[in-house]
């Protein structure tokens, strides 16, 4: 080899040997840069999943507060409530019992609404011990009123169309094209499908179907109206036909294996649809056009409606069957002061009323499929606390990472000076 090409080849070996010594030099620099950023991002992916598993597990005991011991308490006070009105009010006649009932129920609503405006004036600003006492009172004339009116209805119905399998049909067909329209599906949903718990802004606030402000107006008087005796007794003729038909058609011979089937297909259902919940949800609130909205929400309220009922009727007679059953009057007292007493003492005494008018699709935040929720709104900072706190955790660390890299140049920039 001549010795230009020698001299060549030397240098392009002296060129590989200084490049190949660099990269040893460079490479525990960036292998350590490779692995403090894996690590990172590691950890970050571990935060992650741990946050969303303390939010999944807070909204699961949520759950079983709600389907537990929510809503059997306040099944246990409607059943025992509306019993009670079976054995004293007109017991040997059937039609003025329940025209009574309904009358009763009716007209303590109606004015229950028409003074809500004076009561939350009145009421509202105190937070002494009489505050808390009448709004206990207050609860339990609501409560009682709401019972007799749906039991009004309900035995009106039977008096008078007789209870059949046509008769059932009927009162489920008709009434819910005309909630349909009127976007008032969500008001067939009861506990535990929604809580109301006994502290809030405007514990005596009752919604209407206009959302018509409190005053001496016609506009109100006829919101009032439409709400209460409209929409509300359409709830119940709907109710009545679906009980009806679980009634017929679920073990008709067999009333114990009845109840208990109805109460496993009442909480399948809700199980199903708290899995459901949170896409549904976001799925809505990507929906912008407000007939989708309400479309998908009346879907969701509706199969929310079976599980409830199918909930409902379930619990009713496996209280019929297993508390008291040869004593009747006794298991009657005894769930209703369970269930009213229990409430309270869950500080959810207002579950066992229909507290107004849900309007479907009025939300466009996805929050209209939103299943109840208690300690949301008993203990929320604690629910907030400790879901937020492994995010509050990977943050901190995300900080942690600048700050040490912030550190290290603030050290280089003084050791060069």
């Amino acid at each position: 080899m001549d010795e230009p090409a020698c001299v060549g080849v030397q240098l392009l070996g002296n060129h590989a040997s200084t490049s190949a010594q660099n990269d040893v030099r460079s490479s525990p620099s960036e292998s350590s840069n490779v692995y403090h950023h894996h690590q990172h991002q590691t950890t970050r992916e571990s935060n992650n999943i741990s946050h969303w598993q303390e939010i999944l597990r807070w909204r699961w005991v949520d759950f079983l507060v709600t389907m537990l011991i929510i809503g059997p308490l306040t099944v246990a006070y409607w059943r025992g409530t509306w019993s009670l009105m079976n054995v004293y009010l007109f017991p040997n006649n059937d039609v003025i019992s329940a025209w009574a009932s309904f009358a009763i129920g009716t007209s303590v609503i109606l004015m229950l609404n028409f003074c809500q405006g004076n009561l939350t004036n009145r009421l509202t600003r105190r937070q002494d011990v009489l505050f808390h006492v009448l709004l206990r009172i207050y609860i339990y004339v609501f409560g009682f009123s709401v019972v007799n009116h749906w039991r009004g209805c309900w035995y009106v119905l039977d008096a008078h169309t007789n209870v059949t399998v046509l008769s059932a049909v009927i009162s489920v067909v008709v009434p819910l094209p005309i909630l349909l329209a009127l976007r008032a599906c969500g008001n067939l949903v009861a506990s535990p499908g929604v809580i109301l718990v006994d502290f809030c802004d405007a514990p005596f606030r009752i919604g209407t179907r206009f959302a018509a402000e409190a005053s001496f107006s016609w506009a109100f008087a006829g919101d009032v109206v439409l709400t209460v005796v409209i929409i509300g007794s359409l709830v119940v003729v709907s109710w009545r036909g679906l009980w009806l038909l679980f009634d017929i058609f679920l073990f008709q011979t067999d009333p114990e294996h009845s109840s208990w089937t109805s109460v496993g297909i009442g909480y399948g259902t809700l199980v199903l649809l708290a899995l459901l919940e949170t896409p549904v949800s976001n799925l809505l609130r990507k929906t912008r056009e407000l007939f989708p909205r309400i479309v998908l929400e009346d879907i969701f309220k509706l199969a929310a409606w079976l599980g409830v009922l199918s909930v409902w009727r379930g619990l009713w007679l496996v209280c019929d069957y297993h508390i008291l059953p040869d004593r009747p009057v006794q298991s009657y007292l005894l769930t209703h002061v369970v269930g009213i007493g229990g409430l309270y003492l869950m500080q959810a005494g207002r579950s066992v009323l229909v507290a107004g008018c849900v309007v479907d699709g009025d939300t466009a935040d996805g929050t209209g499929v939103r299943m109840g929720r208690y300690l949301e709104q008993v203990c929320p900072k604690l629910v907030r606390l400790s879901t937020e706190q492994v995010s509050d955790q990977r943050c901190h660390s995300d900080w942690g990472q600048q700050t040490t890299s912030s550190s290290q140049d603030v050290v280089h920039y003084e050791t060069s000076l």
